[in-house]
């Protein structure tokens, strides 16, 4: 019986995440044509993918992040936007990657404009 419990709360969750970071996606890129790459992770058609772009690794966090209940929507890069500093939503949050491996995978905010606060993506999982 406890079991079914705790997949219905990670169900419930799982949803809630995939609801929340779909509304932060749609209010700050309208009208987006998001690519459905793999269960829970979404790709701007406006972000690059090629050989000289970091979206290999960007998609190995999102896969983590995706395993742990998360929701993933990748962003277009906007270099015109000084104000986007972020790779990417999740759970409705606007996040980025860390500057640097931190070993951590907990964050002590979403403040990416301050990449070094942040742990895998700037999301914490409790």
């Amino acid at each position: 019986m406890k079991a079914d419990t705790a997949g219905a709360r990670e169900a419930k969750l799982r949803r809630e995440n995939a609801r929340k970071a779909r509304k932060a996606a749609d209010q700050l890129f309208p009208g987006e044509k998001w690519i459905h790459v793999e269960n829970g992770i979404y790709l701007s058609p406006r972000r690059a993918i090629g050989k000289k772009s970091n979206y290999r690794d960007e998609l190995r966090d999102a896969q983590i992040l995706r395993d742990l209940g998360g929701t993933v929507y990748l962003a277009p890069e906007v270099r015109s936007d000084p104000n986007k500093k972020f790779d990417a939503i999740v759970n409705g949050l606007m996040t980025c990657p860390p500057a640097a491996p931190s070993g951590k995978n907990r964050i002590t905010g979403t403040n990416c404009g301050t990449p070094k606060s942040c742990g895998i993506w700037g999301v914490r999982f409790i």
